[in-house]
């Protein structure tokens, strides 16, 4: 579990060809942390997610905190994050 923790650290969007296979590998490391019995909040993938984005993508990485702190207790919309 450690190991694969350690692996959210990793996923970079500089590392892969697109958008769409980094989110893909994201989602495999969480896949694999569920085979451990290791529940990954979305909040955490999220947070993962946005940590691999490099700095061209700062201006989507606000707007997306702005659109959270209009409701920071509530789980985020992944599906809103990635369209």
């Amino acid at each position: 579990r450690d190991i694969l923790l350690n692996r959210l650290h990793d996923p970079k969007l500089e590392h892969w060809e697109n958008v769409t296979y980094y989110i893909y590998q994201v989602h495999q490391i969480r896949a694999d942390l569920r085979t451990v019995k290791y529940d990954m909040t979305d909040d955490m993938f999220a947070t993962a997610v946005l940590h691999g984005l490099p700095p061209r993508y700062r201006s989507f990485k606000e707007k997306y905190d702005r659109i959270r702190s209009t409701k920071p207790d509530d789980s985020p919309d992944l599906n809103n994050l990635f369209e």
